[in-house]
This record gives structure tokens, sequence and C-alpha cells, in this order.
């Protein structure tokens, strides 16, 4: 009687070993037919696992324009290479590749390994070339895919990919793990396909981190040194992205990338499209040398990316939200800027808003930000610092608000009447040059504009002042920096109190009154009162009466006050509520309560 020898592999449920059908793993032989061969058995099987041994280092030869190994409707696949290497042998040149792993229709992927394609990239971060291998594929449908790579070299890393023509069950959801990357094109793409996606990306020396359009519900934790290329968050053919969480470290790189931004938001052709629910938080340090490109870049194309389109197609963008610290020091280049292409109120008009930007911290001699917003657009800025601009442009019906904020200059386009409002925050830029530009639409309250103090005030809305103290000597109340030219329509509203120290509120002198009056202040900060002081309601008291003064008292183009004061006013110790405010339409005159 014989004896035969029984492989592991014919195990029923046993991990099929590349080794039992005569993979080497030298690095020297070609191992490619004992690969197929193996992967042909997993295939037969309909899944299982498939291994290769502790330190082994298997050559193969993808055959270019060609997959090497294709897996249909397969289920429970694991493929752990993570002890030992697969290395490509093919000589790729120009932009040809190869695809090692084609998972077409197959659901729950364990994908482990450690892949070299030496030839497709001059592992520089300068000559990095769009050539090589692409790692898997994964093709018509199915779900369910974790992966451990580590990539060194190639074209791509993971490509979810179907047609916008497909139908939805070829779209591929449910990609988790890390994928590290050196010299890789493409570490990540998901072209149409690829929703559910938590991905931690590791990357140095690569392109595109990440190529995603026509997806929802991708969260990417990115590490990166030295990218070469712009991360895209893409629409093409009326299909963009929602739902899409970035969270970005870059503070190690040493050399420059093209003068193209990081990661950039960008609308690919002339069919309308939506990008929604986009947050990014990053942390990013650019080398202290041009040409970086800009940080965020915005754009819009009409030919999928060659053409700047400036028409009205009624693009969408609902809420985008920006958190983190640029450093830019000695860099030329934006924080966040619009690359090429605009959004536009012409032809259909495009939209943006929702906008929420902040805490957010930039650093550097550059431009900080650059939005676009337009109809009904919004947008929100909290706790953003720079020594820079922040300009935004958002329309004729837009509203900005700007809180705890501080910039060099805040300034938007000039053809532009929408709301901008700015609370508790700073303003270095010259007054007297800013202020001019700030019209009947922009509202300070409790804002530092360089030297001019404490800015309050817009002409349509009411803000409010008190004073405690003797009112029987005037009292400056408002100061006014001076618009020249401009005539006002004042409302001063009023509530004066009696004795502080009486607690019976029935006891206390109180009055309570409205005074207007109509005034030019020219830009010298002199006063010509055009309409005298009246009373707009009788004044009401619960004792003595307060007959309520108002003066206007002249200044300099640094500005000029609105005082007054109660000449039979009862008590020593008095209290005014006062609020003062201006018509509807009226130009512009910042207000500080003093």
């Amino acid at each position: 009687m014989s004896l035969t020898k029984v492989s592991y592999s014919m195990i029923e449920a046993a991990p099929v070993n590349v080794a039992d059908y005569g993979a080497v793993g030298d690095g020297v032989t070609n191992d490619t037919t004992a690969f197929t061969n193996a992967f042909a058995a997993l295939q037969a099987l309909g899944g299982g696992q498939i291994t290769g041994g502790q330190g082994k280092n298997y050559a193969i030869a993808a055959p270019i324009s060609g997959t090497l190994i294709t897996l249909t409707s397969c289920n429970n696949i694991n493929i752990d290479f993570s002890m030992c290497k697969i290395t490509d042998t093919t000589t790729y040149t120009g932009s040809q590749t190869s695809t090692l792993f084609n998972f077409v229709a197959c659901s729950k992927i364990d994908l482990s390994a450690n892949v070299v394609s030496q030839q497709s990239v001059t592992l520089s971060p300068t000559t990095l070339n769009s050539r090589g291998l692409k790692v898997a594929l994964l093709t018509q449908g199915g779900s369910l895919l974790n992966v451990n790579l580590n990539l060194v070299g190639g074209f791509e890393g993971i490509n979810a990919f179907k047609l916008y023509t497909d139908p939805e069950s070829y779209e591929f959801s449910g990609i988790t793990g890390t994928i590290k990357s050196y010299g890789v094109y493409y570490p990540y793409i998901g072209t149409f396909s690829g929703n559910n996606v938590d991905l931690i990306l590791e990357s140095e020396n690569s392109g595109r981190l990440f190529f995603i359009y026509g997806v929802s519900h991708n969260k990417f934790r990115a590490y990166t040194k030295n990218a070469q290329s712009t991360a895209l968050i893409k629409a093409y053919n009326g299909y963009g992205c929602q739902n899409v969480d970035v969270d970005w470290t870059d503070v190690d790189s040493t050399n420059n990338q093209s003068a193209a931004p990081r990661l950039a938001i960008e609308w690919g052709d002339s069919t309308a499209a939506i990008h929604s629910d986009i947050r990014i938080n990053i942390n990013w340090k650019n080398p202290s040398a041009s040409p970086w490109g800009n940080g965020i870049g915005f754009a819009k194309y009409s030919d999928g990316g060659a053409t700047a389109d400036s028409t009205g197609r009624g693009h969408r963008l609902y809420g985008f939200k920006l958190t983190g610290f640029s450093d830019n020091t000695g860099v030329s280049n934006s924080h966040v800027n619009w690359e090429a292409g605009a959004f536009a109120t012409s032809g259909t008009p495009d939209l943006m808003t929702g906008y929420e930007i902040g805490p957010f911290v930039a650093l550097g001699n550059n431009s900080a930000m650059s939005w676009a917003m337009f109809a009904l657009g919004t947008a929100v800025f909290n706790s953003v610092t720079t020594a820079q601009n922040i300009y935004t442009s958002n329309g004729s019906q837009g509203r900005v608000m700007f809180n705890n904020c501080q910039a060099n200059a805040y300034t938007a386009s000039t053809s532009v009447t929408d709301q901008h409002a700015y609370f508790y925050s700073n303003i270095a830029s010259d007054p007297n040059s800013s202020l001019q530009a700030y019209n009947v639409s922009k509202r300070f309250v409790e804002t530092q504009i360089n030297s001019a103090g404490y800015v309050t005030g817009r002409t349509t809305q009411t803000e409010s002042n008190s004073r405690v103290g003797n009112l029987t000597v005037s009292q400056n109340l408002f100061k006014l920096y001076p618009v020249s030219g401009n005539s006002l329509m004042l409302t001063l509203k009023y509530y004066l109190t009696g004795d502080q120290a009486e607690n019976d509120p029935l006891l206390k002198n109180e009055t309570y009154g409205i005074k207007s009056l109509t005034a030019f202040l020219d830009s010298s900060g002199i006063w010509t009162l055009q309409t005298a002081v009246a009373n707009m309601v009788t004044e009401r008291t619960l004792n003595t009466a307060a007959v309520l003064t108002v003066t206007l008292v002249n200044g300099t183009s640094a500005g000029a006050f609105i005082a007054v004061s109660a000449t039979n006013y009862n008590g020593a110790q008095a209290m005014g509520s006062f609020e003062l405010s201006t018509s509807t339409g009226q130009p512009f005159v910042a207000l500080d309560p003093v």
C-alpha cells in the first residue's frame, strides 16, 4: 500500500496556502502561476481563507491592462498576506496599469497584505508617476470590505467602482480599515460606489490621498507627509457627495507639492449636482517655501476638470463645516480659496449655504479665507483667528455672522448688499478706510476696530447703553463715527429711575420716553441739527417728571457724541437705560456706548 501526500488546503474549511500550489516566496522565483492557481481554488470554494508563509516575498508579474486575480460572487473571503510580501515585477511605462485583485459582486472580504509595485514610480516626492499596480478593484456591487494594506508604489490602493449609468446594485458599501501608502498615486478611490466608508489613511510621498464622487457616508482619518497631489471631493454627471467627514493631520512635510490645494471640493461638469454635509477638521503645517499650494480649494468646471466654469448651473453645497489649525508661515498661498470658475447667479443660479467655520486658526503671511455663497447663502464664522483677511461674497440676500473672531480685515465683494454681523470680534484694519466700506447692512456688537474703540450698532438695529451716576449734568452716551454727507433720523428711547438707595420701587422717580431728531454729521465730526428734538410719546412718571435734554456734542473725524441730561432729576444717584437707532435705509453710522 502506498501513501499519498495530503495538503493542508485539501482539508475542508482549511486555509488555502499559496505554497501548496508551488509558490516559493524567495523574491526571485516567478510565483504568478502558483498565485492564480491558489486563487482559482478559492473561487471554486466560493470563499474561504488564503495565506502566504511568514517572511516570504512572492514575486508576481501582473498583466498590463489586465487583471491577475478575479473572484466572482464569493463570500467570507479572508486574504491574509500580512506576514509576508507580494512584489509586482511588471515594468510599467507611461500610464500603464494592471489589477491584482478584482472582486466582482463579492461580500464579507478581509484583505491584509504588504504589496510592492517596484517599477510603478521612482520613489521620490518629485517624480510621482500615474502608473503601476491597482491592488483591489470592487465592481458590480457587494458589501463589507475590511483592509489592512501596506503599499509601496503603484497606481491605486482600493477602488470601489461603477459607472454612473450602472444600476444601484453595482454599488459597493461598507469599507473599513487602514491603508498605508508610500509613493502610491491613488491610495483610495470611490467612483459612484463606495458608500459607508471609514478608513485610516497613512500616506507619504503619495498622490491624491482620496478621490471620491457620487458617494455618501465617507469618513477619512488621514496622516500624511509630502502629499504630491490634491485629494478630491467631486461631483460628476449630476452626482455629488453627501455626509463626508475628513480629519487630516500633516505637520511633518518637508518639500513642496505643486501649486494646487491639498484638498478640493469640486463640480466637474455642467450637470447640476449637490454636495451636502461636508465636515473637515485639519491640523496642517506647510513647509516654509514656495510654491506650496493652497490648503482647501473650491472649483467648478464644465468639462470634467479642464475648463473653468463661471455660468450658473444649479449646483448646490448644503452644509460645510471647517475646524482646526492651518500654518502657512512663509508661504504665499491661501488657507481656503476659490481655485477655478465660480458659483454664479447667471443662468440657473448656484447656491452655497450653511457654512460653519471654526474654531479655526490660520497662521501665515497670506490671504486667509475666500468664501462664496449665493442667493440665500448663510455662513457662521465662530472663533476664527487669522492675521489676514476673511473675504466673503454671498450675493444679494446672504447672511454672514462673525462671533468671537479676529482678522486683519473682513471684506466682501463691492456689489453685494448682504447682511453681515460682527459680535465680540476684532478688526485690526484702519477704521478710517474700513468703516467707509461698511454700508447699512453691517452690524457691529462689541467689536473692536483698531483704535476706533468698541463699535456697536447698525442703522436699522437698536442698541443699548446704560448710565449710573448724576444725570443732572450732561453725560456722553453714544459715540458716532462720521460718514460724510449723511442726514440721520435718530431715535432715542430711555428709561430713568430715581434714588437707587430706595428699595421701594413705588417711591422711586421713574420716567420713560422716546425722543427723535434729524441731524447731519459731517466727516469732521461736526453736527448740524436739522429737526429739533421732539417727544414721540408722552413721558410717564410715578413721581416727579424728569425732563431729558438731548445734546449733540461736536467731535473730530474720530467721532462725535450724543449726550443727555435730566435737569430736574431728583436724587444724587441716577440711573438711565438708553437705546439709540436710526431709520431703516439710512446710511451706516457706527455706534459706540461710552
